[in-house]
């Protein structure tokens, strides 16, 4: 008797961020990461795409202070959205900076920030469902018994109840500012000579790198306005207030030459892309 084929995983992607504003002609944060990051690394897209605030995830730290404005916690959030559409496992990707950890809590490290993640699931009171708190529970258990971060096994495998952490750093716009010719190229600069154009750096992280593309952005926009690139004419606001959409542009260039899609997929962003995604 042949054996059954065993159906694909229906995963879903929890990542720091936010929807474009309803009524919107593109939903920008949905095509980052269901469309453009899935292709940027070569791999399939998720099921389902969810935005989150940072601050879901510091709610479940039972010492962390109250505050009114803290919202739903990451545990009760997965749970609510797999009774909505249901999925068999998840990726939560956040920026490691700024931190919203106390000052009586570790350095802030990806290590120190993955594991507060599977602390604050695997804590009594979670709100996970019980095969997934059991889930999280064993792979807080791997990771505390470690003699030192990098020691696994094995690269980790989407596994049904799984939930897997992608804390970026450097964080998200990090990846967006990997190379200064694919940004020129999405900015439609390329062949541009630009005074006051930024100075850059190999590799700027954090608010760094946010503000590297908005001063690339925003000296394209002084100039006139019959000699702004024409992508100036779709895209208004920079980096502050026009986030998602510069994101989207940068990534989708990227994809389109491969030249450009090797420089991009070799950050460390899409290398842990590329090795938690499915083939």
């Amino acid at each position: 008797m042949p054996e059954r084929r065993q159906e694909p995983l229906r995963f879903g992607i929890f990542a720091e961020g936010s929807r474009s504003p309803r009524g919107a002609r593109v939903d920008y944060f949905e095509q980052i990461w269901r469309e453009l990051l899935p292709r940027l690394v070569g791999r399939p897209a998720p099921a389902l795409v969810f935005p989150i605030d940072k601050a879901s995830i510091e709610a479940m730290n039972p010492a962390s202070p109250k505050s009114t404005g803290r919202g739903e916690s990451l545990d009760d959030r997965i749970r609510r959205e797999l009774l909505n559409t249901p999925f068999d496992c998840v990726i939560v990707a956040w920026d490691l900076h700024p931190s919203l950890a106390s000052a009586m809590t570790p350095p802030q490290c990806r290590w120190n920030e993955t594991l507060r993640l599977y602390e604050g699931l695997a804590r009594e009171g979670s709100m996970l469902p019980p095969e997934w708190l059991k889930s999280a529970r064993a792979k807080l258990q791997e990771l505390q018994a470690r003699v030192v971060p990098s020691a696994r096994g094995a690269p980790p495998r989407l596994e049904r109840h799984g939930i897997y952490a992608l804390c970026m750093a450097p964080e998200f716009e990090g990846l967006l500012t990997r190379s200064e010719a694919n940004v020129r190229a999405a900015l439609g600069a390329a062949e541009l000579r630009i005074k006051d154009w930024p100075s850059w750096r190999a590799d700027p992280q954090g608010r760094e790198a946010k503000e590297l593309l908005n001063r690339a952005i925003n000296t394209l926009r002084a100039l006139p306005k019959n000699k702004q690139p024409k992508i100036f004419g779709q895209i208004n606001g920079d980096m502050k207030n026009a986030h998602h959409e510069w994101a989207a542009r940068i990534l989708k260039v990227a994809t389109e030459d491969s030249q450009r899609q090797a420089a991009l997929s070799g950050h460390p962003i899409a290398a842990r892309l590329t090795e938690l995604l499915p083939r």
